[in-house]
């Protein structure tokens, strides 16, 4: 089976910054996106209480039930589509 990757646009506020949630301490702060974007980043520290986590792990969980919303809808469309085929080639027998 092959790898799929997926691209999800996090949404910013009026200002360009976007929520991120402490795994440690569970506050939310916010970072500005375009510094995001500019930096390659893989650890971050949290503002509030300093403690250092991979970056992916300060993601709020509405960017993660986001990102299983759009994984589920593409294995809900590829069963979709498995059956969908099967269906045909069975009425071809």
């Amino acid at each position: 089976m092959s790898n799929v990757s997926f691209s999800i646009n996090i949404p910013t506020d009026s200002n360009g910054y976007f929520t991120l949630n402490c795994p440690y301490c569970k506050n939310d702060f916010k970072i500005l996106s375009s510094e995001f974007k500019d930096s390659e980043i893989v650890d971050m520290y949290c503002p509030i209480c300093g403690l250092i986590a991979e970056f992916n792990s300060f993601y709020s969980d509405k960017i993660i039930n986001k990102a299983h919303n759009i994984a589920k809808n593409y294995a809900e469309d590829l069963m979709y589509q498995m059956f969908k085929d099967l269906e045909r080639n069975k009425n071809s027998w």
